[in-house]
């Protein structure tokens, strides 16, 4: 248990360091959406994704958690499919922190 919380609040940090890059469109060094989008295109390719530090730790999940990502199945990621991560890390953020009755 205690794993599973620890794990989804470093995907949600990550998560939400991509999707404020993403929202404002910056390109910024050394963090974030840009950092990860080498190539500049405006897209995550699975193999930018798999090239970063984060994902060379595990690339099992990393693979898995770059499948489950890409919606559309085309292969990279989008801004949109980066805010929609955002907004399902604090969602589940949220619903933890609710008092239980």
């Amino acid at each position: 248990m205690k794993t599973k919380i620890i794990s989804t609040a470093v995907i949600a940090a990550f998560s939400m360091a991509l999707a404020v890059n993403a929202a404002e469109g910056e390109k910024k060094k050394g963090g974030g959406f840009a950092s990860l989008d080498k190539n500049n295109d405006g897209k995550i390719s699975k193999e930018e994704y798999m090239a970063s530090p984060n994902a060379q730790k595990d690339t099992g999940k990393a693979e898995a958690r770059f499948k489950s990502l890409d919606k559309d199945n085309n292969g990279s990621l989008d801004k949109n499919e980066i805010k929609e991560l955002l907004k399902m890390h604090l969602k589940e953020l949220g619903e933890k922190k609710q008092p239980t009755q």
